[in-house]
């Protein structure tokens, strides 16, 4: 009796465990080859977004071009019928260029009386396996009994053929059999973006870059995963990329030691008040021995500086560019400084100035025409060149106050590669008002690239 009552027990657990393996998985209708997907997790991020407050909420549907009522939908799953619990998938579809959401159905019948509501006013009409709704302007929703597709398409037949190879889409074709993708779509994230560039980038300058690429590097492999968290005045963001292939990642390896940690020091001769900051430290003879293997870049800035060795390995370490939208120039004012051990690069921008006839001499720093006006020079042991003349009047010692004393600058000590950016300053200068986010900081770690975006005020609770 015993054993029969195991047998009977086992045999319901297997069954359940049956059912519970090939239940439906709405993530199967995202197709494998897509060349990104980003997972969202809306119970997350709803809880640290204020529903009154709707500036990401407009900012995201302009770039989408989704009506109210559907971006309405996305951000509050769980008035339609969505589910709260399952994250918002987005895609790209590559026939008709569209941006494909994704949402798990918990109920249909309140997902169609939201579709129909007056805030959309849908049309609803039902295929063979699937319904499906559209505005009349190009925005649609395709859905079954426990998933829904939210996307625009010029051309009603179009769109619905793609929905409905979407919407039936097997599960070895789907974004479920890549074993690197597939867990990221369930990931604890606020929000989590996993990308290949080889199918983002497909078709375009492939000869360059093979070019560039060390034999044995399979961009096909290549992956990026990004992962964002809101704070509570910020998001964080964590990004890395890898591969899965051994000799791809050895090479990646390999490329990393390109950098190593900057000291921060070229900041004394950047103004606190710049919109951008971006600094390298660089093993100037690890990127001269890589560079040899790039299609033939060598000998061309032999052919134009006449010793491209030179000029590439005065670099001693740090490399620091800053800019302003407010300065001068078309684009702006922009300085690069980076610290050097010889006289090759300004040697270098002299013969080639003098070859035009451009070169002038200012005293302690030269400048030169070649379309726009630029000035380089040396400074003690630092070299640079900069499209407005003040930064070329800098004292050695620096400027007073400069960005060595900002609240930032510990960003870019010990990092090998850091960067600021400030958006309030640049709205003065064109940018849009609505910007959410007003500052950011990037600073490459062991772990990825680290960036804090800093929100406009009032965003976050």
């Amino acid at each position: 009796m015993k054993k029969s009552l195991y047998v009977y027990f086992f045999g319901i657990m297997m069954f359940l465990l049956m059912a519970s393996c090939n239940k439906n998985d709405y993530r199967s209708s995202v197709p494998r080859e897509s060349s990104w997907v980003l997972s969202v997790n809306m119970s997350s991020v709803e809880k640290k977004i204020q529903k009154e407050n709707t500036l990401i909420q407009d900012f995201l549907s302009r770039q989408m071009f989704w009506p109210a009522c559907v971006s309405g939908l996305i951000f509050n799953p769980g008035t339609g019928g969505l589910s709260d619990d399952a994250p918002l998938i987005f895609f790209p579809e590559k026939g008709m260029g569209a941006i494909m959401c994704l949402a798990e159905v918990k109920d249909d019948k309140k997902l169609e009386e939201y579709l129909k509501g007056n805030d959309c006013s849908m049309t609803l009409k039902q295929e063979k396996n699937f319904m499906w709704a559209y505005d009349g302007k190009s925005n649609y929703c395709a859905y079954t009994g426990d998933r829904a597709l939210f996307f625009r398409a010029p051309d009603i037949k179009e769109g619905m053929e793609q929905a409905a190879k979407l919407l039936s889409l097997k599960k070895d074709k789907s974004i479920l059999a890549d074993t690197v993708a597939a867990p990221l779509l369930r990931a604890e994230d606020d929000m989590t973006l996993y990308a290949v560039p080889s199918r983002m980038f497909a078709g375009r300058n492939d000869r360059f870059l093979s070019d560039l690429l060390p034999q044995g590097f399979d961009i096909a492999s290549l992956y990026e995963i990004c992962r964002l968290n809101i704070g509570k005045d910020r998001i964080h963001v964590l990004s890395d990329f890898s591969s899965n292939n051994a000799r791809t990642r050895a090479i990646l390896k390999e490329y990393a030691g390109v950098l190593k940690p900057a000291s921060g020091d070229l900041l004394r001769y950047v103004p606190e008040n710049m919109q951008s900051v971006i600094s390298v430290g660089v093993n100037s003879e690890k990127l001269y021995e890589l560079m040899t293997h790039w299609g033939g870049i060598i000998e061309g800035m032999d052919e134009m500086f006449g010793d491209a060795r030179g000029m590439i390995t005065s670099l001693t370490g740090d490399v620091l560019i800053a800019s302003s939208v407010n300065g001068r120039g078309p684009a702006g004012s922009f300085v690069l400084w980076a610290k050097v051990k010889s006289y090759a690069l300004p040697n270098a921008l002299m013969r080639t100035a003098s070859v035009f006839g451009a070169l002038r001499n200012y005293g302690d720093y030269y400048g030169l025409s070649y379309g726009d006006d630029y000035y380089f020079g040396v400074k003690g042991n630092n070299f640079f060149i900069t499209n407005d003349r003040s930064f070329a009047s800098v004292p050695v010692a620096g400027y007073e106050p400069s960005a060595a004393a900002a609240p930032y600058a510990s960003v870019f000590r010990d990092s090998p590669l850091s960067m600021i950016m400030n958006f309030e300053d640049a709205v003065n200068a064109g940018f849009p008002k609505d910007m959410p986010v007003s500052y950011i900081e990037c600073r490459k770690t062991n772990a990825g690239e680290e960036i804090t975006m800093f929100l406009t005020p009032g965003i976050l609770n």
